[in-house]
């Protein structure tokens, strides 16, 4: 509690100096292209929404695209009414352990509801609350080892053994940065932290901060950090346009970074976080974020995009385990709709494949439903539905691929 304290009042302070000097009345539009980070002299790899002629990948088969459609076919678990062990609120996160043991994250009741491959419910973990083992901000989790399941929960790290029967509560990480995403890759825990500079710090030449963290496993040794924010002396724009999430692939040990509202991807090495490659992301409807200053205060208000259209990129995930290609996503949605729960009827779904090793990408159809969530040869969905939430998990089978 010190710590958001002291954060808070350096943001106040920082406003306070910024309102000073400011112009009156002015406004900046973001993003900014002399503000996205990393550009230097890389070369972009472009993916264009709009140019939806589908390739013929010959590193899927057709059967294996036709299983990525079936994802509405599989184990659906969540009740309307009766079991409160599946009933849900707002489903945050979804993974699966090599025991193919289910975790779902509930944000809404900040706990972790177990099941098996069957449905059965096994068992729950954390639950609102500040004690061992409970939960606050939990926003993510990664599998480490099939010994460790690893919540992310604002500034913490809270770790279960999941070695063991029954799963326990083993150890919670303290942090300097509010996490929003992680991901685990062999021996390293990478966390996603667009944390402002402090203010005294802040300058024209030094204005964003490194936004991804390695540390050790299972040790939680802090090791590097790279991946530079959006370029911004306002801490707000730089945490609003920063924000995004992190997908770990194994086979090429390539860190990938989807960001929420810029049109890019970024790929960097897990061994040093060395930027690899990026992507752009053309022919996207995107709100715009409007930094005002009228009369020396600082506002922030967001413009709808001009066609009545927003669109969402999902993160990156794994296709199947072990492969260096990442499945993509594009959710278009008319922007009445913005706030309410989507339908099939409300979005359309692009979906696209991404090579880790080089960023190359390439479209895949539109039959293919919104997929919220990949582990273990496994794709989810989350539907909401007559006044309640189901997940539906299918398997694929890495024969067809």
């Amino acid at each position: 509690m010190i710590l958001r304290m002291k954060i808070t009042s350096s943001l106040l302070l920082f406003f306070a100096v910024l309102a000073c000097s400011e112009k009156d009345n002015t406004s900046v539009y973001h993003p900014t292209e002399e503000n996205l980070t990393q550009l230097g002299n890389y070369h972009f790899n472009v993916i264009n929404v709009s140019d939806t002629k589908e390739k013929s990948p010959n590193i899927l088969s057709n059967s294996y695209i036709e299983s990525l459609s079936l994802i509405n076919n599989g184990l659906t678990i969540g009740v309307q009414y009766g079991d409160e062990n599946q009933t849900f609120g707002r489903i945050k996160d979804i993974t699966l352990d090599s025991s193919n043991r289910i975790y779902i994250l509930d944000s809404q009741r900040q706990n972790i509801r177990v099941f098996n491959t069957s449905g059965e419910y096994l068992t729950t973990l954390g639950g609102r609350g500040r004690g061992p083992g409970e939960l606050q901000s939990a926003r993510s989790m990664a599998v480490y080892e099939n010994e460790f399941l690893l919540v992310n929960n604002g500034y913490q790290i809270v770790v279960y053994n999941i070695a063991n029967e029954p799963i326990e509560y083993l150890k919670t990480i303290p942090l300097e940065k509010f996490v929003h995403s992680i991901c685990v890759m062999e021996n390293k825990l990478f966390l996603h932290s667009p944390s402002p500079l402090d203010p005294k710090d802040i300058s024209e030449e030094k204005s964003f901060t490194n936004m991804i963290h390695s540390y050790s496993l299972p040790s939680f040794e802090f090791q590097f950090s790279f991946g530079q924010s959006y370029k911004r002396t306002n801490p707000f724009i730089v945490e609003r346009m920063t924000m995004g999430n992190l997908s770990c692939n194994r086979a090429s040990s390539t860190v990938l970074f989807t960001f929420e509202r810029m049109q890019v991807i970024h790929g960097y090495s897990a061994n040093d976080g060395e930027l690899l490659w990026k992507n752009r992301i053309d022919g996207l409807s995107l709100p715009m974020l409007t930094e005002n200053n009228e009369g020396g205060r600082p506002s922030l208000t967001y413009q709808m995009p001009d066609d009545n259209l927003i669109d969402q990129i999902s993160a990156t995930r794994s296709l199947y385990t072990d492969s260096e290609y990442e499945l993509f996503q594009v959710i278009r949605a008319d922007v009445p709709e913005i706030g309410n729960l989507r339908s099939e009827r409300s979005s359309k779904v692009y979906s696209f494949l991404l090579k880790s090793t080089d960023g190359e990408g390439l479209y895949l159809g539109n039959q293919i439903p919104e997929i919220k969530f990949m582990a273990n040869n496994r794709i989810t969905s989350v539907d909401f539905l007559d006044g309640y939430t189901s997940v539906n998990l299918t398997k694929l089978d890495e024969g067809n691929k």
